[in-house]
């Protein structure tokens, strides 16, 4: 009987966990099409151009003979959308060009759309977070009904491409500039830079170095924080292999919940080696603040660039773990730098010769194109061709359900999505 009455608490044990791993699938299936009828509705969207397009030719932008003139020596900017359903962008924008060698007089009031040398458009607001913004709703989005001749239409975006819904032709012969983290656009605006450091500024660099370790000041090991767990380039397929190497632990809304909001994960920053710093598609030129962030708080951002941005980033300042031949080379090597004093403190040599920053303000490299002098008229004609001409794909049902497929069919082989999302979530 006692033999029988274990086997029969197995037995419930397995049947139990079995079941918690059944209704967890279930309720994953239950919001993935929740999700793909949401976004169906969203991409049928409605957007109103109620001005002539130009005739298609070859190439994405097509060359004036003309150039821009201004009223006044201030152009006047005006942002026409918001940024994420939010003026924000606005408002930093006013407190940031106050410093800017260029002068440019900035406005959010539409009503002086007649008298705007150029106006901005969030290229993400315009497409999809309308519909975020007003459920039930389908994305009625209008562009302005009067636009000057000498009037200059910017569209700016910061996501990657894999991150942007809808039918983009609907822009060709719209917009005159583009304002990105792409080298190819007219106001190019990354997520963060880098030069070379003065004599003096390297002096003081070598003694602070000289002085600091690092390594010391660390009591943990690996860190990501991240909230969009179906993502384009797989990231949790890397973190779980390198995870038989070095301790990584997850935050955000894939893993640990951060102590009160999202940017309160930041304070977790101070504890730890490294940084798994992993984009969330293998966009070109797409280096988030992901990467950019990690020398304000000593760690070694460990990258997943398929794509060479030697010259984009500090030399040696980083481990990309496609550098290596396969995953186990460069959990191995990555265990050994967080595990090597002299090693790991020898990733930070660059900043003598160096010195990055990950905030600047874009709004003043705007003003100066307006200043620009003789810069010849333009319109991209074939936006939905500059947009598209990346080394990723932008987003689509059939992308988000195979996603949203490859994720589950990880979680039923792993465990992860039972054992770890459930319990800190």
């Amino acid at each position: 009987m006692e033999t029988i009455s274990v086997r029969l608490k197995s037995f419930l044990r397995v049947l139990s966990n079995t079941t918690r791993k059944l209704k967890c699938i279930m309720f994953s299936i239950v919001i993935t099409v929740t999700v793909l009828i949401w976004f169906y509705g969203s991409t049928t969207s409605e957007i109103s151009l109620d001005h002539v397009r130009l005739h298609p030719s070859t190439g994405y932008v097509k060359y004036f003979s003309t150039s821009y003139s201004y009223r006044n020596n201030t152009p006047k900017i005006l942002f026409w959308t918001p940024f994420f359903g939010s003026m924000v962008w606005y408002r930093e924008s006013m407190d940031c060009i106050r410093l800017c060698p260029w002068k440019c007089e900035l406005t959010d009031n539409k009503d002086e759309v007649a008298t705007s040398d150029a106006l901005l458009f969030h290229l993400t607001d315009i497409t999809w977070v309308g519909f975020v913004n007003n459920p039930g709703q389908y994305l009625q989005f209008k562009f302005p009904g009067y636009r000057r001749p000498d009037q200059i239409w910017i569209a700016y975006n910061l996501e990657p491409l894999s991150m942007l819904w809808g039918n983009f032709h609907a822009f060709d012969g719209i917009f005159n500039w583009t304002w990105s983290y792409r080298h190819d656009a007219d106001i190019y605006n990354p997520y963060g830079y880098f030069r070379s450091t003065t004599e003096n500024e390297k002096q003081e660099m070598a003694k602070h170095l000289k002085s600091s370790n690092y390594f010391r000041e660390k009591n943990k090991t690996g860190l990501i924080i991240n909230s969009n767990c179906n993502d384009d380039a797989r990231r949790y397929k890397l973190v779980h292999e390198l995870s038989k190497y070095v301790d990584i632990d997850w935050y955000g809304g894939c893993g640990f919940k951060c102590p009160d909001d999202y940017r309160s994960c930041d304070v977790l920053n101070t504890k730890y080696k490294l940084y798994f710093a992993f984009e969330n598609a293998h966009c070109r030129d797409y280096i988030s603040e992901k990467f950019w962030r990690r020398h304000t708080y000593h760690q070694i951002p460990v990258v997943a660039w398929k794509i060479d941005y030697k010259g984009m980033v500090p030399p040696n300042s980083y481990i990309n773990v496609f550098d290596f031949s396969d995953l186990n080379s460069a959990g191995k090597y990555i265990a050994h730098v967080a595990n090597n004093e002299t090693l790991f403190n020898s990733y930070f040599d660059w900043m003598k010769d160096y010195t990055a920053d990950g905030g600047y303000c874009g709004m003043c490299r705007v003003c100066r194109a307006l200043h620009t002098k003789n810069r010849s008229a333009q319109v991209y004609e074939d936006f939905n061709g500059w947009l598209t001409d990346d080394s990723c794909k932008p987003a689509s049902i059939t992308r988000f359900a195979q996603r949203s497929i490859d994720r589950l069919v990880f979680d039923g082989k792993t465990g992860i999505f039972n054992t770890k999302f459930l319990e800190t979530s």
